[in-house]
């Protein structure tokens, strides 16, 4: 495999232009993975104007934090304003012929650390001053060990069994959601307010390959008032292989969103209500 994709890069098989240019991504992705780093950016920017990504910002309003704090005193909606600014980032994609397509965005400093936090139950809770429930710890005869022991015995026609010794062993599940709203009801309205943190699903299609669309929301300390922020946006493309497990090319790219206590006035000056495309934007 490795042998013909590397003919693709010396002229012996269509060259990575031919292959991105008939949309032989899968082909293209694992070509430019054995060549160099001209050739995996080739690839990655010709997928990444096929997805063309959309994008768009928004920091959710004190009014929107208001309602889905309905329950709360003005009081707590104010203390938890002062620790955490919401921010909602979604993420559009047209479907391209890959085997897999991941997406992931963060908050940065213009250095590259890290200053968005999921929206965890953990972080909301931290946001709230609330305690979360603690796991519940179960135990089951249900697990590998069972079973080896199990297939034992029914090979040896049931002449193990008095060797052998069934254990249980224990495992942790997160408490019911129900624990959570008793023990943390102002983490719970969050929680579900912020769709469960956001993630990814694929985009519908009748062709094969893989598209996405995504929402997120990250909690940012506006304390950190004059700290210039930026946003990180990273596309991963995959082509499976039998033989290689898969290849992937990565795209990152970064929009500059300005300081901190500007942030709401910045997102809406720049993103307006509609997604923009990925590509208006400067590559930094």
């Amino acid at each position: 495999m490795r042998a013909l994709l590397a003919l693709a890069l010396v002229g012996c098989g269509p060259n990575l232009q031919t292959l991105a240019s008939k949309r032989h991504y899968r082909e293209a992705v694992c070509a430019a993975n054995d060549g160099s780093g001209d050739d995996r950016a080739f690839v990655r920017r010709a997928l990444t104007k096929d997805a063309d990504p959309h994008i768009h910002v928004e920091v959710v309003r004190h009014d929107q934090l208001a309602r889905a704090l309905a329950g709360a005193s003005s009081g707590e909606r104010d203390r938890i304003a002062g620790r955490a600014q919401f921010v909602r980032v979604q993420l559009r994609t047209h479907v391209v012929p890959v085997d897999g397509l991941d997406a992931s965005v963060d908050l940065v400093e213009p250095g590259g650390g890290s200053l968005g936090h999921p929206a965890t139950w953990e972080q909301l809770a931290e946001v709230t001053g609330e305690k979360l429930p603690p796991k519940q710890t179960h135990s089951s005869y249900l697990h590998g060990g069972t079973l080896l022991r199990g297939a034992a015995a029914f090979f040896t026609l049931g002449l193990s069994l008095p060797f052998t010794t069934f254990r249980r062993r224990s495992y942790e599940t997160d408490a019911p959601d129900e624990a959570y709203l008793m023990s943390a009801p102002l983490a719970h309205a969050l929680r579900d307010a912020t769709a469960y943190g956001g993630g990814c699903r694929a985009v519908p299609s009748r062709s094969t390959g893989h598209g996405l669309a995504c929402t997120w929301y990250l909690a940012i300390d506006p304390a950190d008032r004059q700290r210039e922020v930026a946003l990180s946006v990273s596309l991963a493309y995959r082509s499976a292989r039998k033989t290689e497990g898969h290849c992937a090319v990565r795209e990152t790219q970064t929009i500059k969103l300005g300081r901190i206590d500007a942030l709401a006035q910045r997102t809406t000056k720049t993103f307006g209500p509609r997604m923009r495309a990925l590509r208006d934007f400067t590559i930094e």
